[in-house]
């Protein structure tokens, strides 16, 4: 049986004295005449997107692991070009298999505190950057909708969103939060671009530098090391203490 619907000119001619409504051309009304099948698998296309986006990283991490011994080695005992490293030093901030506060010491062991701070950073913000468009594009929705199962987290997110920037500014700030959580909780919520790089540029300063004068005098130097560690330990507490007002009063 074919439904036709009728359009409102249509209407008024069918209904107007003398006319056969049978013979009336009436409107076919829009149908997706795409197979159920072909529309399934427009479906399934994000979600294989993202399962090979994760294979892939796996399996880079795995072979990282595997051959970590041999890349610190040539990291401490060569001096690539610059932009060589900050390649490598980008690849170990998205990828981090090796403490990236022991890549961070070798960049300063080798460029100096400067060098190896500004190597270091360029790299650990390019990847953060990196690895918040990529969840960003590929699991925000997802991602969303399991937070949106759990009430608490649920209100944490939307204060972390309220107040991006400063969120990620102390997440970066406290070294003992994985950097990697911040970027894939960055994508995740609705945190503006903007605010997520001006944040982490900011907030990856102090460790960087910390760890890059760490690498350059820990051969030399033993007893400045440790005063510098000190201050570092008392910007921390000083940090944390910021944060925790912070989440008093937002």
């Amino acid at each position: 049986m074919e439904i036709r619907t009728l359009g409102v000119r249509g209407m008024a001619k069918c209904f107007s004295f003398g006319r056969d409504f049978s013979r009336c051309h009436l409107k076919e009304p829009y149908v997706d005449k795409k197979p159920i099948q072909e529309q399934e698998q427009e479906q399934e296309q994000p979600s294989m997107k993202r399962w090979y986006v994760v294979a892939v990283y796996a399996i880079i991490a795995a072979l990282t692991m595997l051959y970590k011994d041999d890349i610190l080695f040539w990291l401490r005992n060569s001096q690539p070009p610059v932009v060589v490293m900050y390649l490598v030093v980008t690849f170990f901030a998205l990828i981090p298999v090796i403490p990236y506060s022991i890549v961070i010491a070798i960049m300063g062991l080798v460029y100096g505190l400067t060098g190896g701070a500004l190597i270091s950073w360029l790299g650990g913000l390019s990847a953060s950057v990196m690895m918040y468009a990529v969840v960003k594009y590929y699991f925000h929705e997802r991602g969303r909708l399991y937070i949106a199962r759990f009430r608490r987290l649920e209100q944490f997110t939307r204060m972390i969103e309220q107040n991006a920037f400063f969120a990620i500014l102390f997440a970066r700030l406290i070294p003992i939060i994985p950097q990697a959580l911040v970027n894939t909780y960055a994508g995740v919520a609705a945190v503006p671009f903007s605010a997520y790089v001006a944040a982490s540029a900011l907030g990856k300063i102090p460790g960087m530098a910390l760890y890059a004068f760490v690498g350059e005098n820990v051969l030399t130097d033993i007893k400045t090391v440790l005063i510098a560690a000190l201050v570092y330990a008392v910007f921390l507490l000083l940090t944390f203490g910021m944060y925790r007002l912070w989440r008093r009063t937002s």
